[in-house]
Formats: C-alpha cells, sequence, structure tokens
C-alpha cells in the first residue's frame, strides 16, 4: 500500500494520521501522567456522552474513530506496557 492510500486509511479510521494520534497521546495530560489506563476510559466515556446528543451519520463516524483511538491507545500504551 502506497503512503497516500496508507494515511487516507488512517485518517479513515482514527480521523488523523497515526504519527499525529501518537503526537496527541504523547502530548497529552495522561502521558504526562503516564496513566493511559485512564486515557481509554476518558476517551470511551466521551464516545458514549456523544450518544446523547447527536445521532447524526457524521457524530456517529467521530464516536468510530474515538473509539478507534482508544483502541489504539490500549493496543500500544497499554498492553504493550504489561507485556514488557
Amino acid at each position: 500500500m502506497n503512503t497516500a492510500t496508507n494515511q487516507n486509511a488512517e485518517v479513515n479510521t482514527y480521523g488523523m494520521t497515526v504519527a499525529e494520534l501518537r503526537e496527541q497521546i504523547e502530548t497529552s495530560m495522561f502521558a504526562f501522567i503516564k496513566n493511559y489506563d485512564l486515557m481509554v476510559m476518558s476517551m470511551l466515556s466521551d464516545a458514549q456522552e456523544m450518544v446523547n446528543y447527536d445521532r447524526s451519520a457524521e457524530n456517529l463516524n467521530l464516536q468510530r474513530q474515538l473509539i478507534n483511538q482508544a483502541k489504539y491507545v490500549l493496543r500500544y500504551y497499554v498492553m504493550d506496557k504489561e507485556v514488557a
């Protein structure tokens, strides 16, 4: 897969590229306090709350992307640390 296609897939999945997502994660207050578990819970709570306010297709897509972001954090920042 070429770089442009890969970046388009990342933006579709996460709402941003993986590089942008990693920067967002690593500059967050959760990274500062080294509590990625709490970050995941916060992201999932935000997605859950979004359901109460707007069920448009655009908002549902944002919820899906936020859940994918939470899964990324869980996979690469929480689970990897437990295995190491």
